[in-house]
């Protein structure tokens, strides 16, 4: 499986979630080395980077989660979850301590957030019905074909049975 650090330059890339995550994260993680410097090669190695709505939010999501659980002491993520939905003013002070996770994207690492519209939709349900893969995921493969890209910079191996994605790993 090809590695991220071999990506060339020119590339047309869909960014995944997990990718993200792993940069926004306040939590070391072995993979984030990697994953910065993507990032920072985006611009200067002209590769051209896309992600969805939908991606930017599981971003947000996880990252509201990982630090709500570092900061409240919280033991698992779905205690994490239930303790935020009870204190929506623990919401409102993390996210004033978050960086703008979508503004960065673009503004900082050239990285396209493309709208989804309902042929994306439509098209994500064939995806399912042939791949099997979950909602989320079928999404990003609807939206690479609509914007003809092959390549996905993701942790998750489950889109390497698409055969015409080249799954590019940190």
């Amino acid at each position: 499986m090809p590695s991220l650090l071999d990506l060339p330059p020119n590339s047309r890339v869909f960014v995944d979630a997990n990718i993200l995550a792993y940069h926004f994260a306040t939590v070391p993680s072995e993979l984030q080395a990697s994953v910065r410097n993507f990032l920072a090669s985006i611009r200067p190695q002209h590769i051209q980077a896309f992600t969805s709505p939908i991606v930017t939010l599981e971003v947000v999501h996880r990252i509201l989660v990982i630090e709500a659980r570092k900061e409240y002491s919280l033991a698992t993520s779905l205690e994490t979850v239930n303790y935020l939905k009870h204190h929506p003013e623990a919401i409102k002070l993390l996210e004033r301590k978050l960086p703008n996770i979508a503004s960065e994207l673009f503004n900082r690492f050239g990285i396209h957030i493309e709208a989804i519209t309902h042929e994306h939709v439509h098209l994500s349900r064939q995806v399912r019905l042939q791949y099997g893969l979950l909602a989320n995921d079928s999404m990003i493969v609807a939206m690479m074909n609509k914007l003809k890209l092959q390549h996905l910079v993701t942790n998750d191996r489950d889109f390497t049975k698409i055969p015409q994605l080249t799954v590019w790993l940190p």
